[in-house]
């Protein structure tokens, strides 16, 4: 029996090393998506915002160099609430690296269609927090993706999808936040439908 309990706390305790030594954070978090992961991956973000990020910081690295980003911004995209969380966390530590603020946008604009009140709540969470001052509502909105570039059809039909998901939320603690986002994409059909 002792033999036993000692082998189970041998293995946890190589467990708990492993997993925490040298792994990458965010390679854990986009193999289980859970409360803990995000509170460490949560950590780091905060740890680095204030920080300039570059290839020295370990956030960057174990983010975009060793490549988990794609895979994190898939979980964004499917509607992932830990995932979706994090994206809105990392505006702060990528301010002017216009590449990935352009990317957190378009992965956070397709909840609209997958996770509508993911979305909004989140929207509602860190409209003032983060939303003006290192992304804009704009941007959030309307950055659609490479697939729709020089395809103005393709938009419209997208468009049409993102109005119809946020008008089958009926939640009234969302109202002004759909109306909001109703109306930028409102005026925004009228202008594709200038240029078809």
């Amino acid at each position: 029996m002792h033999f036993k309990y000692s082998l189970i706390c041998l293995l946890i305790t190589f467990e708990l090393t492993n997993c925490y030594s040298s792994n990458n954070l965010w390679k854990m978090f986009n193999n289980n998506p859970n409360k803990r992961n995000y509170n460490v991956c949560l950590q780091q973000i905060q740890e680095t915002k204030d920080l300039p990020i570059n290839d020295k910081t370990q956030l960057y690295r174990q983010l975009i160099i060793e490549k988990e980003i794609g895979n994190f911004l898939k979980l964004v995209e499917s509607g992932n609430k830990y995932a979706a969380d994090l994206c809105f966390n990392l505006f702060p530590p990528f301010k002017g690296h216009v590449q990935y603020i352009e990317v957190f946008n378009i992965s956070i604009g397709k909840l609209i269609k997958n996770n509508t009140e993911l979305f909004l709540s989140l929207l509602s969470e860190y409209d003032n927090k983060i939303i003006g001052k290192y992304t804009s509502f704009d941007g959030l909105l309307g950055s659609y993706g490479s697939e729709f570039v020089d395809k103005t059809e393709k938009k419209i039909e997208e468009t049409n999808k993102r109005i119809e998901c946020l008008n089958e939320i009926k939640n009234s603690k969302y109202k002004h936040l759909i109306n909001k986002c109703l109306e930028y994409y409102n005026k925004r059909l009228k202008f594709l439908e200038q240029l078809k």
